[in-house]
Order: C-alpha cells, then structure tokens, then sequence
C-alpha cells in the first residue's frame, strides 16, 4: 500500500461511528440545542420557581426525543440561577435491591459537597439503616441460600408489632429529610430538585418501587421531584407486574402533573447529526485527495433531499441517528470514484431499519422494487409534500425499477402513452402510487427512467447489481444475491 493509500485509509478511519454524548459546556450548556429544548427547560423552571409544598412532576417523551440532553442541561441551569438540583440516572443504578438506597446515596453524595448541608448526610444515612433489613434479608438470601426472617422474628413480638417499628423508622428518615429540604429553603429561597431520567428503562420492579418510595418517603415539603419517562414504557413494565390493569390510572397515583415534551424537528435533528458527524467536511476531502468530484456531489444531494425527507416519515429522533451512522459506515466503505446512489441508498437505509424481512427480501433478490416503493409511501405520513420531496420520490421509485428487469419498464412506457399492455400480469410488479398516477406523472417518472439517471450521480445505468453493491456499503459484507423469480 502507497503512502497516499496509507492517508487516506487513515482519514476513513478518522470518521467516527457513534458520537459521543455531547459535552455540557458549563458557559453555554445550550449552545447544542438542536432540538431547541430550551423553552421546556424555562418553563419547567418558571412551573417550580417558588414551589414550597411537595411536587411530583413527569414529563413525557418517546425514547430518542431529547429527554435526557434536557434534564441534564436544566440540571446545570438550574444550578446557575441559584437551586440545588440532583440530577439521577435511575438506569445506572437499577441493579440496587431497594431503589431507596440509590436515590438516598445520590442525595448523600450531593450533600457532602455542600458546606452548609453536608451535616445531614450522616443523619440521613443513619435513620435510613432500619429500613434497609428486609433489603438485607433479601440479598444474604440470595447470595447464601440463608434466610434471616426467622432471626427477625425473635425481635417482633407480632407483625403489628413490626408494621409500627417501620413506620417509625420512616418517620424518623423523613423527619430528617424534611429538615435538609428545609435547610435548602432558607438558604436558597428555592425547593431542592430531584430529577429522574431512564426510569421506563429498568427493570419494571426497579421503576415500581422506585415511584412507591418517592411517593410515601419523599413527599415533604421544599422538595421537587421531575420524571424524564416514556410513559408508554413505563405502562408496560407496570402490565408485565400487575397483569392487564389500567396502567395510566395507576401512573396518575404518583405524579401531580404531568406534561408531554413537544415534538421536535426532524429535519434539523438530521442536519444537526450530518454536521455533528462531520460527514460534509469527510465527502468534500475524500473528493478532494481524488481530484474528483463524485464523493462531494453525492453528498450534496443526500444532504440535500434526506434531512426534508426524515421531516415526513414515520422515524423517530433515534431512529434518524441511526440512519446518519448508516452514512457514516457509507464514508468508511465507499471506494474512490464510485458512486452511492443518494435517493437508493436513502431508500436501503430506510428500509434496513423499519423493515428487517422486506430489506433481506430485496437485496437478495427476491422481493420487487414496487414492494419497497409501497412500503415507503406507507412511511410517509403527510401527502402535502412539496414538489422536491415528490421528485425525490420518484427519483427512488425509477432506480427500484431499473433493478429489476427491463419487462416492467416496457409496460410502464405503454402505460404512459396510453396502449394496450402486452404483459398486464406485469402491472402487480408495479407500486401502487404508479398504478394510480396521472399521465403527466407517469410520463414524469418514465423521463427519468428513459434517463437511465443520466444526471451527475448517475452516469451508468442502476442495475440489479447496485442492490447487492449498496448492501454491501452499509453491511459487513455484501449479501449474495439470487435470481429474482418473475
């Protein structure tokens, strides 16, 4: 391998796969706001400004809508604007017996670091002992296969007995929780905040016991608890425990309020991931060290058409950052001078993530491009697209033809002019948005076809092969192809 062949296989390598989580810049924690969460962040802040009774707050968002950048943002702002927040990963510490022992540890953790709070740290500690025994007697049975419930029992005389022992044990832990959270107050003017994010990712007896403990612990005055859940995840786990309830009615029991964070941008979620990822500036200068232009240009029109067109499918945030490492793998995979079909390979991608069994199907020959073309249209959520989007529509459309045979395209210039088909079984190999196009539509679709996509992308003709040489872009190795059955 050339020294030049050596450099440019180390810029591929260059291009990274998965981001990582972006840094809190302590300036300007907003200042990759792409998905403009700080409205919520204001108005959460405006909603528990002068809250001085306990308060319950979830907010809802499907995983991938940007729950988790805002927490931990509102987090650090709160902390400028003068509160104690405490921000919590409940999915990191979910593999605790008792959920009451990491919310308390994370309290404790935070206290210490506080001059003026860092007294009740041991005092909380302390009262919280007594009601971690039956968290011991459950862990030393696990691990020994001994059970201390007997050895409790020499110490109650009945379980009335033991019901009034816990209970003031929690008497006690929240007696010293409310003079903390009291402290908080005068010190600060502002409630303590507890935020708690990923709770619909533990496990469903984690999340349970997890809200049962904020409720009848935690439910004391100057303190503020806000839930990031997706609450129909949340509704699932509580199903898999209680079986068939009304999950939502049982969710409401634990929180005052509850409110639904916005839908966010498509279209600059994807444009904000294409520039996170540094993919224009990878294109241009893999264009550049070959002195063409055909990386730069391909580029452009992915760049162009995808982010508008993610804007109109049925994909969620998560589902478009997967989609963009799909380009990302394009970038390390692509060889010099060779071109990567912009609206097919969106359609592959697409496709790949949405619909496993058709994907497979397709690339290895046998499923039909009008297949994948009805599929997509089944994605696209809104008709009102604009004349752009249509176009690139039917830009996928005539390059899912061309990989099939030559017999479909002859039936769909007959279409067009209006003669009779010498092949009408055909039609079924033909999407339904063709069948029932207007003439000037077809006849639209039969001009790129009869193109052959003679465009800058596109100077040979898309061919069966493109199929199984675009899989093998976006897999580990390209998928066989067979034969397609007509």
């Amino acid at each position: 391998m050339s020294r030049d062949q050596q450099g440019t296989e180390d810029f591929r390598k260059e291009l990274q796969l998965k981001l990582p989580e972006s840094e809190i810049i302590s300036k300007d924690p907003w200042s990759d706001d792409a998905l403009d969460r700080l409205k919520v962040a204001d108005a959460l802040t405006e909603l528990i400004r002068h809250q001085s009774d306990s308060l319950v707050v979830s907010l809802n968002g499907q995983w991938g809508t940007g729950k988790t950048f805002l927490l931990k943002r509102w987090q650090k702002k709160l902390e400028e604007e003068g509160f104690h927040a405490i921000y919590f990963n409940a999915w990191e510490d979910d593999f605790c017996d008792d959920p009451l022992v990491a919310i308390i540890g994370q309290l404790s953790e935070f206290l210490e670091k506080e001059e003026v709070l860092k007294e009740y740290a041991p005092k909380i500690k302390k009262a919280l002992n007594p009601l971690l025994i039956r968290t011991l007697e459950s862990v030393t049975k696990k691990f020994t296969g001994v059970d201390l419930s007997a050895f409790q029992e020499q110490f109650a005389d009945n379980a009335l007995k033991a019901y009034s022992l816990q209970r003031s044990n929690k008497d006690r832990l929240k007696a010293q929780l409310e003079a903390m959270s009291t402290r908080v107050v005068e010190e600060t003017g502002r409630p303590l905040v507890f935020i708690i994010d990923e709770l619909d990712r533990c496990r469903p007896t984690f999340s349970i016991e997890l809200l049962e403990r904020v409720k009848h612990i935690f439910d004391i005055l100057g303190m503020v608890f806000v839930f990031g859940i997706n609450r129909d995840e949340l509704c699932s786990s509580i199903k898999s425990i209680y079986g068939e309830i009304d999950a939502d009615v049982y969710l409401r029991r634990f929180f005052h309020m509850e409110f639904l964070l916005p839908e966010a941008s498509s279209e600059n979620f994807c444009r904000h991931l294409i520039e996170r990822y540094k993919l224009k500036e990878f294109f241009f200068k893999l264009s550049d060290i070959d002195q063409n232009s055909v990386h730069n240009k391909d580029f452009e029109l992915f760049d162009y058409y995808f982010p508008r067109f993610c804007s109109h499918l049925a994909l969620s945030l998560r589902d478009i950052d997967h989609c963009i490492r799909s380009l990302a793998l394009v970038g390390r995979h692509i060889k010099m001078r060779h071109f990567m079909y912009p609206p097919l390979l969106s359609a592959l991608i697409i496709l790949r993530l949405k619909n496993q069994a058709l994907y497979q199907g397709f690339i290895k020959g046998d499923r039909h491009g009008s297949e994948v073309m009805d599929y997509i249209d089944e994605l696209v959520f809104d008709e009102e697209l604009d004349s752009d989007l249509n176009d690139y529509l039917d830009l996928i459309e005539a390059g899912l033809y061309l990989t099939q045979a030559e017999k479909f395209v002859t039936q769909l210039r007959l279409i067009g002019r209006g003669e009779a088909l010498t092949h009408p079984e055909y039609l079924e190999y033909l999407s339904e948005r063709t069948k029932k196009s207007s003439e000037e539509k077809l006849k639209k679709l039969l001009q790129i076809i009869e193109r052959n996509y003679q465009d800058h992308s596109y100077r040979n003709l898309v061919t069966r092969s493109t199929i199984g040489y675009l899989s093998g872009l976006i897999e580990l190795v390209e998928i066989p192809q067979q034969r397609l059955q007509r």
